[in-house]
């Protein structure tokens, strides 16, 4: 173009700004949000926490089955000492004329039984340690050394005071259900109130410069603007 005898060239436009936007929060929608989504962090603290009872509760059980073949063993062991002790005893009448061979076999046979069923104990003996190893995340095998020796089993320690409803709220899967179901109808409020018209505020806060990126400064080229929006769905498809 040719203006008054000159001729206008292209110019270079250099803008930096920020831009954003709020939205007050009237109707208490975005509060609800905010509190599903506290709820749903919950849930997953008590998913966790049933993780770690279910692990628990499978290293105990693994334990009370290592305990509980150890005193077999030890019982399978002392009543084998015992059948023996009958074996020879009766061997030696037998062979002094003082038993008749029936009993000597009956005997036989007795002991015979109780020493096969030792062989079973030991392998899910050493099947638990492995389990145990597994569930603790250490090698198979390795607790060996710590385990093999039987200890006796204490009673456990239970003292409950208080109402039993509160005790069952403490259910690691109870507080998740219960957290889901909180976050649940905190979105259904949530979602009634969008159809409440939103008010919202945008801005915008900025420099301006023509010909070089050295004039963006305040005193040559600042903008800002602020302005207000009402929004108000009238039609949602039939959503709910």
């Amino acid at each position: 173009a040719n203006l008054s005898g000159q001729q206008v060239g292209p110019v270079d436009l250099y803008k930096l700004g920020i831009d954003a936007s709020w939205e007050i929060d009237f109707s208490g929608a975005q509060a609800l949000k905010i509190e599903a989504s506290a709820a749903d962090l919950q849930a997953q603290y008590g998913a966790l926490h049933s993780a770690w009872v279910s692990l628990s509760s499978e290293v105990a059980l693994n334990y009370l089955s290592l305990r509980t073949l150890q005193k077999r063993l030890l019982v399978a062991k002392k009543n084998l000492s015992l059948q023996l002790e009958t074996v020879e005893l009766l061997q030696s009448k037998y062979d002094s004329g003082l038993a008749d061979e029936l009993d000597l076999s009956q005997a036989k046979y007795t002991m015979e039984q109780t020493k096969s069923t030792i062989p079973p104990i030991r392998a899910g003996m050493e099947e638990a340690m492995n389990r145990l190893a597994i569930l603790v995340g250490e090698v198979p095998g390795s607790l060996s050394e710590d385990l093999s020796e039987y200890r006796p089993l204490s009673g456990p320690e239970i003292d409950l005071v208080g109402i039993p409803a509160d005790f069952l709220r403490q259910r690691p899967d109870i507080f998740m259900a219960e957290r889901q179901l909180v976050a649940q109808i905190a979105r259904k409020d949530a979602a009634k109130k969008d159809f409440i018209p939103k008010l919202l505020l945008f801005g915008s806060i900025g420099l301006e410069s023509y010909g070089s990126a050295s004039g963006l400064s305040i005193s040559d080229g600042g903008l800002y603007s602020i302005s207000p929006q009402i929004s108000w769905p009238i039609f949602h498809g039939g959503a709910m």
